[in-house]
């Protein structure tokens, strides 16, 4: 037995007369690591990302919301404004600030009106500065 395992360890590497020999990046590529779970990652980052809830003004704060907004349409002045946006996918939301010049108040939808078209929910204006 033992002389029939030193015949196979000095045989020569076997070689193929119609493949080429792979390199050995093509070779290591077929053992590389897949995803099995695909989409997981994502999942998981999702879940971590975090969301607030809509913070609610008081009433005094709405009417310093509403004087300072009918003056920015009176005087045609340009804004900053603190606006939450809802969240397209958790419950919930973030807090970001939009620029630009208030065009006009549509109180049938209870929209601001901003230049180039832009709309904004009043309901969603947190804070308004000049």
């Amino acid at each position: 037995m033992r002389d029939e395992l030193e015949r196979i360890l000095t045989l020569p590497h076997p070689t193929s007369l119609s493949h080429a020999r792979m390199d050995r990046t093509a070779r290591a590529a077929q053992f590389a690591p897949f995803a099995a779970l695909t989409g997981y990652d994502d999942a998981i980052e999702e879940t971590a990302r975090r969301t607030e809830e809509k913070p609610q003004l008081a009433d005094d704060m709405r009417a310093i919301l509403d004087m300072r907004l009918a003056q920015a349409l009176e005087e045609g002045l340009a804004v900053t404004l603190s606006v939450f946006v809802k969240d397209s996918v958790k419950e919930g939301g973030a807090i970001t600030s939009m620029e630009g010049k208030v065009e006009n108040v549509d109180m049938t939808t209870g929209h601001i009106i901003l230049d180039k078209g832009r709309r904004v929910a009043l309901d969603d204006i947190l804070d308004i500065e000049f």
